[in-house]
């Protein structure tokens, strides 16, 4: 994955340890994480923990989960970007280490203050076209949980259609939306 994508808003770009303290604002917000994983707030040292997977997974994949980083005034809000996941747990790991099998989940997680801006859809949008494009990815899934309106009309939104119902690894029921990437433009944000 490039080190960089830019959207006409964004700069998508790797995760390090210097996006720790910004990532925790967001990742221990009880309503940002109301649908995330466990539905619990993240304590710091659990994103500081994130923060080593998503870069041990990236070294290992060549792709994974970015920051989302505006670029007017180069605050993270948010991460977004691709995550192996098995099919027969729903756990995540590298796709190295699961496998060619595995499902690759296109993601996002927000600030809060950050929502309602069309900044998911902007980065999301880049991140399924570089997938498209330059990873060879032929199908793209998301795991939404139930309840979670706002993702649900955003998979929609990205050309995702639900395929069934799963039960995630933290044992929480979810939507599975996925989406097969041919040679159509993915819809793009408008900008501003």
């Amino acid at each position: 994955m490039a080190a960089v994508l830019e959207t006409a808003r964004l700069r998508l770009r790797r995760i390090g340890p210097d996006d720790v303290e910004a990532l925790a604002r967001i990742f221990t917000d009880p309503e940002v994480m109301r649908y995330v994983g466990a539905g619990r707030p993240l304590s710091p040292d659990e994103v500081a923990a994130m923060v080593e997977r998503i870069e041990h997974r990236f070294q290992a994949d060549g792709f994974g989960q970015l920051a989302v980083e505006r670029r007017e005034d180069g605050e993270v809000i948010g991460r977004v970007g691709l995550l192996p996941l098995d099919p027969e747990t729903w756990r995540s790991d590298s796709r190295a280490a699961i496998g060619h099998h595995a499902e690759i989940e296109i993601g996002w997680t927000l600030a809060r203050d950050a929502w309602g801006h069309g900044y998911a859809f902007e980065a999301a949008s880049a991140v399924i076209e570089h997938a498209r494009t330059e990873l060879g990815l032929g199908r793209l899934v998301s795991i939404i949980q139930h309840g979670n309106a706002a993702s649900i009309r955003l998979a929609q939104r990205l050309g995702a259609r639900h395929e069934r119902d799963i039960v995630t690894s933290f044992g929480k029921a979810a939507h599975l939306y996925a989406s097969g990437l041919d040679s159509r433009p993915w819809p793009r944000a408008m900008p501003g």
